[in-house]
């Protein structure tokens, strides 16, 4: 795999996690182009209306048939539901 990329809500948060997994981190909330990546894993807590909006938009950008792991870090209805 060439680019893995980490969304994420919280960079600083996820910062440790992509220096482990060697991965670019694209914060949800930046409006720049995410670009396509090979694999995607989502780290985010904040799973309101707008902020899953926002990650659908970068995930339509780079997600292009890439697997998808997404981090459920809360036992919510709504977490659970994004990530299946």
């Amino acid at each position: 795999m060439d680019r893995i990329l980490l969304i994420s809500d919280d960079p600083g948060r996820s910062r440790s996690l992509a220096r482990e997994l060697a991965c670019e981190i694209h914060d949800v909330a930046d409006e720049a182009p995410a670009g396509p990546a090979d694999a995607i894993l989502a780290d985010v807590r904040d799973f309101s209306a707008e902020s899953v909006e926002r990650l659908r938009r970068v995930l339509g950008q780079a997600r292009r048939g890439a697997p998808l792991v997404v981090l459920v870090q809360q036992n919510s209805s709504r977490a659970r539901l994004f990530g299946m």
